[in-house]
């Protein structure tokens, strides 16, 4: 049963990475917008 936690603990990480992905990519495309506008 420790092996699923872990497993949770891992997707949850993964999801939580992707999201930060996104938000970091989104917060660099306004900010070269702006830079170049």
């Amino acid at each position: 049963m420790g092996g699923e936690t872990i497993l949770e603990l891992l997707r949850y990480v993964k999801s939580s990475l992707e999201q930060l992905e996104i938000v970091m990519g989104a917060f660099v495309f306004i900010y070269h917008a702006i830079g170049e506008g």
